[in-house]
């Protein structure tokens, strides 16, 4: 057996969700999620750094990058506070607006 496989807690994420976000962003939607299931719908704080972090296998410029495009589409919610002095995110997923998306490129696939 390899230490690389499944022995770890994996980060899945969906086919569909990948292909309407891109890769990256899928998976750090996806984190986004698992984290407001932990928290009861309630949005989180995070900073960039943290989420790096979770998601060591994405950069900080491209995890950046990523937000900001996302915060664009419109289906993730994230308000800038500072705890501390440290300019943290307060995150949130705009499911009607994620599903609403997915719902144009599948009616653009037709």
């Amino acid at each position: 057996m390899s230490k690389l496989l499944m022995d770890d807690n994996p980060v899945v994420v969906s086919p569909k969700l990948a292909v309407a976000l891109g890769l990256e962003a899928a998976v750090f939607m996806q984190q986004v999620h698992y984290w407001l299931c932990k928290n009861q719908g309630n949005p989180i704080y995070n900073t960039v750094d943290a989420w790096c972090v979770q998601l060591p296998f994405i950069g900080k410029s491209t995890l950046e990058r990523i937000i900001r495009s996302l915060k664009e589409k419109g289906v993730l919610i994230v308000k800038i506070i500072a705890i501390n002095n440290i300019k943290t995110g307060l995150y949130s997923i705009d499911y009607p607006m994620l599903d609403a998306l997915f719902d144009e490129m599948q009616a653009a696939d037709l």
